[in-house]
C-alpha cells in the first residue's frame, strides 16, 4: 500500500527507510561501543546488566517499528499532510560509509533525524510509554548508577595506592 501525500512523497517509503535507518544505526551504536562495554562489563561487573538492556533495547525496537508500521498502514489518511517537510520529496540521503567508527556513526544519526521528521507517525509510536519503555528506562538507569559506582570505586583504589 502506498501513501502518498499532497506533494507527491511516498509516506510508506519514507518511514520505510527510517525503520532501515534506524535498525542500523542501533546495531552501529552496539558495534562502535562493544569494546568499551566488555571492558567495563568485565571490570565492573555489569554484563550482565549489559546483556538485559540490549535484550529489551531490541525488543522494544521491534515493537516501536511494528507501530511505525501499523500506523501507516492503518491511519495515514488521517495524518496531517502539511506536517510534512517539503524537502521530504526530494532524494533520501546515502549512508555515509567512513571508516572511523564514530565518524560514521555520527552520519547515521544525522541522516535518521532527517528521515524521523517525515514520517509523521513516529511522534504517536515514541510517545506511549509501555511497560517495555519503562524496563528500558530501568535498565538503562541501572547499567549508567553501576558505571558510576564502579567509577568511584576504581577512584578510591587509586588514589588509595598513591597514599600508601
Amino acid at each position: 500500500m502506498e501513501a502518498w501525500d499532497s506533494n507527491g512523497v511516498d509516506v510508506t517509503l519514507l518511514c520505510s527507510e527510517y525503520i532501515r535507518c534506524r535498525t542500523s544505526l542501533m546495531k552501529q551504536q552496539w558495534r562502535c561501543g562493544e569494546g568499551a562495554r566488555k571492558l567495563i562489563g568485565r571490570t565492573c561487573r555489569l554484563e550482565t546488566h549489559f546483556n538485559v538492556f540490549k535484550r529489551i533495547s531490541q525488543r522494544y525496537e521491534t515493537d516501536f517499528t511494528q507501530c511505525i508500521t501499523r500506523e501507516v498502514a492503518t491511519n495515514f489518511r488521517t495524518v496531517n499532510k502539511n506536517s510534512i517537510p517539503a524537502n521530504c520529496s526530494s532524494v533520501i540521503p546515502k549512508k555515509n560509509e567512513e571508516i572511523d567508527c564514530l565518524i560514521s556513526l555520527n552520519a547515521s544519526i544525522k541522516r535518521c533525524e532527517t528521515l524521523r521528521e517525515c514520517c509523521p507517525v513516529i511522534d504517536k509510536c515514541q510517545s506511549t510509554d509501555t511497560p517495555l519503555l519503562l524496563m528500558l528506562k530501568e535498565k538503562r538507569a541501572d547499567v549508567i548508577k553501576g558505571t558510576l559506582q564502579c567509577r568511584s570505586n576504581m577512584s578510591a583504589v587509586l588514589k588509595a595506592q598513591v597514599t600508601a
